[in-house]
């Protein structure tokens, strides 16, 4: 390096003593300008660097595959995240303009070569280059009943694997997802980008007030409702939104507030679906079942004989209001007293059939014989009753 001879000259004087005290402030003077040249050296470097470390990030359209979102939405949830990203200070977010017509570029030049959409990883990949881009950001949402998931991975291009991640959960709806992107777009950048900004830079120190706001946080402890569930009869298995949620009623579950569809079913019932609204005010969901069955009523002038039903017995005469299955079935007086008689019968759903069987007694003989103590037979009158 060559010497720097900017310095001021010495001028001369023939008094010893201020002679000494001039060379003194020169040379000061020259320590205090170099100290100067070095932290402002050292202070370029630093900024340099921290713009060399800065990545350049392009992020991909939000993929709602829950079904419960509204597109407009979604496409806010992603101007958002973007905005998060880049008031984090970690990294350079590509311009949507420029995004969105780059991508309208490529999605072009493909459908040009293949027909192929930009859903698939080659065409993401040629997006990041063509935007010079060094990370892309994909994002999805997903959905598990009433729970949605949204979940981000940056995927640098060098190396076309997740390096990092983020993932929330929240109550499917619009306000859900706006915690979500905060709580993802914090995991991405390792800091609450929302509520506290980027400390100053140096140099340009301002005094201020800094913290979180009173309404970054919205109370979700009002989205369940302790609901009872009551069937008449009691017994029934209770399914809401297709999920079963207690086997067998009376019984209690806490659902989200809104709409939901609601099913009892019992064996040998008809099954009960509606759509229901819970809400605070209504807190007891209850259904009638009816029967999917009929009843039988045996009537028989001789009590006390056999009833067989499809070949399975199921009392003696006289038999009431027995419940009995929809449909056909053979309903049979089964007793060696009498002869076999039977009906066929059709048994509807509420209904109740009466049948009526007449038990005819079966005929037989009695034979007596006589002997004495001897072994000879007798000839003697007998009486029967």
């Amino acid at each position: 390096m060559s010497e720097f001879n900017g310095w001021p000259k010495i001028p001369p004087t023939n008094t010893p003593r201020l002679t000494e005290l001039m060379i003194g402030d020169y040379y000061m003077l020259r320590v205090r300008f170099l100290a100067f040249l070095m932290a402002t050296s050292l202070l370029a470097s630093s900024s340099i660097s921290a713009a060399q470390e800065r990545t350049i990030l392009a992020v991909m359209d939000i993929q709602d595959n829950s079904g419960k979102l509204e597109s407009s939405d979604v496409r806010t949830a992603n101007d958002f995240l973007r905005g998060l990203l880049l008031k984090s200070g970690r990294f350079d977010v590509v311009d949507k303009s420029r995004h969105e017509a780059k991508r309208r570029e490529v999605i072009e030049e493909l459908r040009r070569e293949s027909g192929d959409s930009c859903y698939d990883e080659r065409c993401r990949i040629q997006l990041g280059r063509e935007l010079a881009a060094d990370t892309l950001l994909e994002c999805t949402i997903g959905a598990m009943g009433t729970t949605c998931t949204f979940t981000c991975e940056l995927i640098p291009l060098e190396k076309g694997t997740a390096e990092s991640s983020g993932v929330a959960e929240f109550i499917c709806g619009a306000k859900g997802l706006v915690g979500a992107v905060r709580t993802v777009s914090s995991q991405l950048t390792g800091a609450d980008v929302d509520s506290v900004g980027s400390p100053p830079q140096r140099g340009a120190f301002v005094e201020r007030n800094f913290g979180e706001e009173a309404s970054s946080w919205q109370p979700i402890a009002d989205v369940g409702v302790v609901t009872a569930f009551e069937s008449q009869p009691d017994g029934a298995t209770v399914v809401v939104d297709g999920q079963v949620q207690c086997q067998s009623t009376p019984c209690s579950r806490t659902l989200v507030r809104g709409r939901h569809h609601v099913s009892m079913l019992r064996e040998n019932y008809v099954k009960v679906s509606r759509q229901i609204d819970v809400t605070p005010e209504s807190r007891r969901i209850e259904f009638k079942l009816e029967p999917d069955f009929g009843w039988l009523t045996i009537q028989c002038a001789v009590p006390g004989v056999q009833v067989e039903m499809d070949g399975q017995p199921i009392g003696k005469t006289p038999l009431a209001n027995y419940p009995a299955a929809r449909g056909g079935h053979r309903i049979v007086l089964k007793d060696p007293r009498f002869l076999l008689r039977g009906k066929d019968v059709q048994i509807e759903r509420g209904e109740n059939e009466v049948v009526e069987l007449e038990a005819v007694p079966r005929r037989g003989g009695l034979r007596i014989v006589a002997t004495d103590s001897d072994g000879n037979d007798l000839a003697a009158q007998a009486f029967v009753d």
